[in-house]
């Protein structure tokens, strides 16, 4: 893949040249040419092969009929590649990975550092976003929150329409909330058809870094007026799902969920399947996962296995 992008960056007489001599290990097997080795590594040198392994490869070439006729031959492209930014590939692409999300990690360690500023005492109902001051008392109009780094949060009203209702920010500096001109003018039943301005402004500049930290953020994602524009921006965002996920695993709800996909899977999969049967197991479902959200109910999850 490397050689392939730097091939169609740089692919002229200037930067390749045919080469007649060709690199193959033991099996015959042709390998980079002697010029990209070397750009790419140059700390390992050739590499140096045992007797023992050479044996043992062929053996197990010849299982699958294979390595007993000659591979064909390429001609040798040799080029110039960047310089590593290190010893070695390992080290070349975790140096580019680090300074390609050092500006994100620092907006994160600035979040983390931040002393929260107090929570509004009453939240402004008004179409757009409104800034809070820092100690909540006060609240102004603005165009997007002019912020780096967000805990940002989105609501939405599924059956009058697809599109965002409220939403609500929280920077290191300030609050901030958000109101859909639908919610504030009561269009929710003239328009059913999402539109662009439907969606929430985020962006004041998409060339600055800046970083959105949610849960399920996705989710959320899909509500940023700037996320649908041909141009790309420098907003990425962390999902601390995700994260939850990577430590701890399911949360009880998530297994509950997850176990009645299986079910729900496995009823329609079968030939005999009705919607009755269907709709008894939806509502077992839901009247389990209710009384698990209700009184944290332990064995809600061993029940749900046991629904047929």
């Amino acid at each position: 893949m490397l050689l392939r992008r730097c091939l169609s960056r740089r692919f002229c007489p200037y930067h390749y040249r045919l080469m007649s001599t060709r690199r193959t290990n033991p099996l015959g097997i042709q390998m980079l040419s002697s010029k990209l080795h070397k750009q790419l590594f140059s700390s390992v040198g050739e590499p140096k092969y045992s007797e023992q392994n050479i044996e043992k490869s062929k053996y197990h070439l010849r299982q699958f009929d294979l390595g007993t006729s000659e591979s064909e031959k390429l001609e040798d492209i040799e080029f110039d590649l960047p310089p590593l930014e290190n010893k070695n590939l390992v080290e070349h692409f975790t140096i580019i990975a680090q300074k390609q999300s050092k500006p994100y990690i620092d907006l994160i360690h600035r979040l983390i550092k931040a002393k929260i500023p107090s929570q509004p005492t009453q939240w402004k109902y008004a179409k757009g976003w409104t800034k809070y001051s820092t100690d909540g008392q006060t609240a102004i109009s603005i165009d997007y929150p002019d912020e780096q780094v967000m805990v940002f949060d989105v609501e939405t009203l599924v059956r009058e329409g697809n599109f965002p209702v409220l939403a609500v920010a929280l920077s290191p500096n300030h609050w901030y909330s958000w109101c859909s001109s639908r919610l504030i003018d009561k269009e929710f039943r003239l328009k059913s058809n999402v539109e662009l301005n439907d969606m929430i402004p985020m962006e004041s500049n998409p060339s600055v870094p800046s970083i959105i930290i949610g849960h399920n953020v996705a989710f959320d994602r899909t509500y940023i007026k700037e996320q649908y524009q041909l141009e790309s921006t420098a907003m990425r965002f962390l999902d601390t799902m995700s994260l939850h996920i990577m430590c701890s695993g399911f949360t009880h709800a998530q297994r509950l969920q997850y176990q009645a996909f299986e079910k729900s899977a496995l009823a329609k999969s079968e030939e005999n399947d009705n919607l009755s049967e269907q709709e008894d197991f939806d509502d077992q479902y839901l009247s389990i996962l209710l009384a698990s959200e209700k009184d944290k109910d332990v064995k809600a999850y061993a029940k749900l296995r046991n629904v047929q």
